[in-house]
This record gives structure tokens, C-alpha cells and sequence, in this order.
């Protein structure tokens, strides 16, 4: 448990130079557009675009995951937003107020939310939306918006609200309004 301790201590002093080193060290038109796309790409407006569509056209299984992605979806959101207000933490760039603050990162825990909940219910796309939901962390990085510590944070809570909601999307979809 001590190593633990002194690992995650030393990650935290250290992680202050990753942004701007994993920036730096990568830098050029390419790269810029590849994470600003994977950045966009998990953004509340495309997620939601997603859900829309997958909704319209995904049938019976577009209408049976209906209620539990809006519920895993806010309840992500939610968690995220009030983390942030409470935490007030600044971001690499200097901006974000306290609402919109670097801690933890909105953009990992809805990609690792999609990842985990769809993983679940397409196995055989698990693998390229967690390498999708570790690329959005990483651009979240890049672009100097998060810090490590803040996409770490913010998968964990996507990856365990998608787990949750997954596994309890029956008793979700039992509730009657």
C-alpha cells in the first residue's frame, strides 16, 4: 500500500510537464488535426447526435438502450460537473472557470462511458472504442485541456457508470413513468 502511495505522489508532481512535453514532442498540423478530431469526437453534442441516430435507427436494441444511456449519460455528466465545481482545478492553457474547470475531464468520462456501456453490448467493438476512448483522453492532453490526473479521474467515472448502467439497464428499463 506505501508504494502505492509513493507511486501516486510522484505521478502527481510529475505530471505537470506531460501535457506540454506530449505536446511539444508531437506537434504539427497532422497531429493538431488528428486530436482536436478525436477531442470533437466526444464532445456532449456529437455523443448526444450519436444517441439520436443510434435511437432512430437502431431498432429494437436502439429502443431497449434508450433510457439507460440517458441515465449513464447524465449521471456521468452530472458527477463530472459537480466534481469540477467543488475541485476548481485550472487547466494546462490557463482557462476554464470554476464550472468548467480542468478536473476531472467531461471528454474521457463520456468516451469511457460509451466504451464500457457499448463494449458490453457489442463485444466485438470493445476493442476500437476503448482505443477510441484512450485517444480522446490522450488528445485531451495534447491540446493542453487536461492534465493526466484529470483523464484518469474522468475514465474511471465513465468507465463505472457505463458498467453499472449496463448491468442494471433491465431494472432501467422497468421503471414506467
Amino acid at each position: 500500500m506505501s508504494l502505492f502511495i509513493v507511486f501516486i505522489t510522484l505521478f502527481a508532481f510529475s505530471e505537470k510537464n506531460i501535457p506540454f512535453e506530449l505536446h511539444d514532442r508531437l506537434h504539427s498540423p497532422t497531429s493538431d488535426f488528428i486530436f482536436e478530431s478525436l477531442s470533437t469526437s466526444a464532445s456532449k453534442e456529437v455523443i448526444g447526435i450519436c444517441g439520436v441516430l443510434y435511437f432512430g435507427l437502431g431498432g429494437r436494441k436502439g429502443r431497449d438502450n434508450l433510457r439507460p444511456i440517458v441515465l449513464g449519460g447524465a449521471v456521468t455528466t452530472i458527477s463530472v460537473v459537480l466534481i469540477k465545481g467543488a475541485v476548481d482545478r485550472k487547466r494546462p492553457n490557463g482557462g476554464g472557470d470554476r464550472w468548467n474547470s480542468s478536473f476531472p475531464s467531461g471528454h474521457a468520462a463520456l468516451s469511457f462511458f460509451v466504451a464500457s456501456y457499448f463494449g458490453k453490448e457489442y463485444s466485438k467493438l470493445k476493442i476500437p472504442l476503448f482505443l477510441w476512448a484512450f485517444g480522446v483522453g490522450m488528445s485531451r492532453v495534447y491540446l493542453l485541456r487536461h492534465w493526466p490526473s484529470d483523464v484518469l479521474v474522468g475514465a474511471a467515472i465513465g468507465y463505472s457508470v457505463g458498467k453499472w448502467v449496463y448491468t442494471h439497464k433491465n431494472e432501467i428499463n422497468s421503471v414506467s413513468f
